[in-house]
């Protein structure tokens, strides 16, 4: 008699243009597969999978002014950001979304939610969608469970009321960092605990092994996002200017490649991220510095070929730095938001993470520099990482009634 083939639903921002998220979902995939389980992915923002055909370049179209400025006021003030959110979804995206989440919910065997900074309620983007996810999952009779994802503590009542409803629904849960566990711990049922194991996409280097060991001597990769993002999270830094910003990345290139380092820029694949780097690049062209901008990648596989050539990358996106680390490269992750400290602290990586405040830095290259060339000499090892994030995939799995 043939065996059931299994299937999971794996909700997540599995489609963003951010492509950390779809790196999550591929190790997460990959982890399930292992056990003979076939997932489905759910993007959470009802984004349609978007695969480029082979050898297609990204295009970069820069945004409107319009389109920038009509985002300012949301994006500045928090209440204003979640009412827009709230009225998104609820009168246009929710019934055309749930209606495809249904569909897919009735055919799987378990429901999960998957990997990524999920529990969060900085515009009340996720809370209402993941209360709608377990509602599915309870009205067809599917077990769900939450695996690997990051929280944040600065919940409002209503979102606290609707992920609560959602966790205590849960029949496993675990969190890639301690901080995540403090918090979920006093919402997830009584009979039910709260699991820490390592990010997900910290196996990357076990589901692409051909790409492990493939990196150029000495090139680093300068990987990074807007300055908007340390405006909104480090007090220190609200008064950022762009131009600053950008100046303390000239800094690093110029001195990365005076030390004798070739050095590429990339990005996770958002265009906000390429727009920061194209102005950096042309930065340190006017100072005379050849640099490497990367095309932006489309697909997870681009990104991850990318980063497989470096020998060395400074980052600010948070799985940019956890695939390098990965695949065996010296590291420098910059923590913007708590999130990266706590994540990276999880694999005892926590000495190569540098503060945001690095930036108002005269001379950042030569800690950066310091960071890199001690981990050369003494990197951490993933191994044991990867047994504690496999040990929770089958006690995922076994929660949810799948056999392993």
């Amino acid at each position: 008699m043939p065996v059931k083939t299994r299937r999971v639903a794996v909700f997540g921002e599995t489609h963003s243009s951010n492509l950390g998220d779809g790196v999550i979902y591929d190790c997460i995939s990959y982890l399930f597969g292992k056990h003979g389980v076939t997932t489905i992915p759910v993007d959470l923002s009802g984004r349609p999978e978007s695969v480029p055909a082979a050898g297609a370049q990204a295009e970069f179209v820069e945004p409107g002014a319009l389109r920038k400025l009509l985002r300012k006021p949301f994006q500045r003030n928090r209440q204003l950001g979640r009412a827009h959110a709230a009225l998104d979804w609820y009168v246009r995206k929710r019934r055309r979304q749930v209606r495809q989440w249904s569909h897919v919910i009735k055919s799987c065997d378990a429901v999960v939610i998957g990997g990524g900074h999920l529990l969060t309620d900085r515009f009340f983007r996720f809370p209402p969608r993941i209360s709608e996810v377990a509602r599915r999952a309870k009205m067809y009779g599917k077990p769900l469970a939450v695996f690997g994802c990051g929280s944040e503590q600065s919940w409002g009542y209503l979102a606290s009321k609707l992920y609560s409803s959602a966790l205590q629904q849960a029949v496993y849960v675990s969190v890639r960092d301690q901080n995540s566990a403090s918090l979920l711990s006093k919402y997830v049922s009584c009979d039910v605990s709260v699991n820490v194991h390592p990010d997900p996409a910290f196996v990357v280097g076990e589901l692409k092994p051909a790409l492990v060991g493939l990196d150029q001597s000495d090139v680093l990769g300068v990987n990074l996002q807007p300055a908007n993002d340390f405006r909104r999270h480090v007090p220190s830094l609200s008064a950022l200017t762009d131009q600053q910003y950008c100046e303390f990345w000239a800094k690093v290139v110029v001195g990365a490649s005076t030390s004798g380092k070739q050095v590429r820029l990339l990005t996770n694949g958002s265009w906000e991220d390429y727009s920061t780097a194209r102005k950096v690049v042309a930065l340190v062209h006017k100072q005379g510095v050849a640099i490497e901008l990367e095309p932006r990648p489309l697909h997870v596989n681009e990104l991850l070929e990318q980063i497989s050539k470096l020998s060395s990358i400074v980052s600010t996106r948070m799985h940019a730095g956890i695939v390098a680390g990965s695949l065996g490269k010296s590291v420098a992750p910059i923590s913007w938001d708590p999130k990266v400290s706590a994540v990276w602290a999880q694999v005892e990586g926590q000495k190569c993470v540098l503060p945001a405040e690095i930036i108002l830095s005269q001379d950042p290259w030569l800690t950066i520099e310091k960071v890199l060339t001690d981990q050369s000499a003494d990197s951490f090892d993933v191994s044991k990482d990867i047994e504690s994030i496999e040990s929770a995939v089958r006690n995922c799995l076994s929660a949810v009634g799948i056999d392993v």
